[in-house]
């Protein structure tokens, strides 16, 4: 087998795949995606592994074409086009779920201010604001008036607003010290110390999100959110409860992982999202509306926080008990398919 290449940028899945790889002896080489040679570099590889980042201009500029180019090429990636096409983008996420019937909550977006102004004064509230990015509930508000709405809906057509929410998630990185207290999260809340004082070069760079508000459905009852990650043949679960004084159950890093409390519609909905989308992997956040139905709140392909789960369930609902490693799963997934491949070209 030709070596995997894995784009090494030091941060989300990358070390555990590289772990796997050099523990398991899969042949595999470091690449920088960012060089202007990759596609050559790429030629001699069986597959490309890349855990791009959308706090990262540069990926935000070009992954996905990548990604779909080599796709194109029948050179597999992980993740592949259709699990990220979407990616950070609530936006185009509202389009993809009304034309699919994927059960929602009702979603408004405007991109004139006259019109969302109209439309915002006689709505009912509250209701929830979202930037089209953000992670960990960073570009999520809660509006309780038309007043409120109208300031966002000015800013929106004026100066915008940061991509990067700094104070949000320098809270955040402090709510996950105090309830993990390991290195990792000591790491985390320091390097958003450092953040306040340096700006990140991305920061300056990725444009201010303008142009657009998108008001969605505020679910009132909603104590936790259900967080579900599609891999492969594989559901893994958990509940989110919101913080303190909170609507977002996103960044409260309070989780519970029995299996007996995950909605099994919830899983259902996941894998048929899944196979329409051709998607590698999934990340669907649910809560439930007033008649007690699943909804799907974001769909992404980043996630922490799975390693305490304590099995999965197939796409028959049937309960797999075990301990995984997500990042583990994934280059195995990955290595099958390519021996699969090379098997059937031989064959032909």
């Amino acid at each position: 087998m030709k070596p995997i290449a894995i784009h090494d940028n030091k941060i989300g899945f990358t070390t555990r795949w590289i772990e796997y790889c050099s523990n398991n002896s899969v042949p595999f080489i470091t690449v920088n995606c960012y060089d202007n040679n990759i596609t050559e570099v790429l030629r001699g590889c069986s597959a490309l592994m890349w855990h791009w980042n959308y706090d990262y201009y540069r990926d935000r500029i070009f992954a996905r074409q990548l990604l779909i180019t080599l796709e194109e090429l029948r050179i597999p990636t992980f993740p592949n086009f259709w699990t990220t096409f979407l990616f950070d983008d609530k936006l185009g996420e509202k389009y993809l779920f009304e034309l699919l019937d994927v059960p929602i909550p009702k979603t408004n977006v405007f991109y004139g201010k006259k019109e969302a102004v109209t439309w915002a004064r006689n709505a009912a509230y509250p209701l929830v604001f979202k930037l089209r990015c953000g992670a960990g509930g960073s570009n999520v508000q809660l509006l309780e008036s038309f007043q409120q709405a109208k300031s966002i809906i000015n800013r929106s057509f004026s100066k915008g607003f940061k991509h990067y929410n700094k104070q949000s998630i320098f809270k955040d990185r402090f709510i996950r010290l105090v309830r993990k207290k390991n290195k990792h999260s000591l790491h985390d809340f320091a390097q958003s110390i450092y953040r306040f004082i340096n700006p990140k070069q991305d920061e300056k760079i990725i444009q201010r999100e303008c142009g657009y508000v998108l008001f969605q459905e505020f679910l009132p009852g909603n104590e936790f959110d259900t967080r579900l990650v599609i891999l492969g043949n594989r559901c893994f679960g958990m509940r989110r409860y919101n913080r303190k004084n909170d609507f977002r159950a996103s960044g409260s890093h309070n989780e519970d992982y029995d299996p007996e409390q995950i909605d099994r519609r919830s899983i259902k909905i996941s894998f048929d999202l899944a196979a329409k989308l051709r998607a590698r992997m999934l990340v669907l956040d649910f809560l439930f509306d007033q008649q007690h139905n699943p909804v799907i709140t974001e769909m992404s392909y980043g996630f922490s926080d799975m390693d305490n789960c304590s099995g999965y369930w197939d796409h028959n609902l049937t309960w797999h008990e075990g301990k995984y490693n997500l990042q583990y799963l994934m280059v195995e997934d990955l290595v099958a398919e390519i021996t699969r491949e090379t098997s059937d070209n031989l064959t032909n």
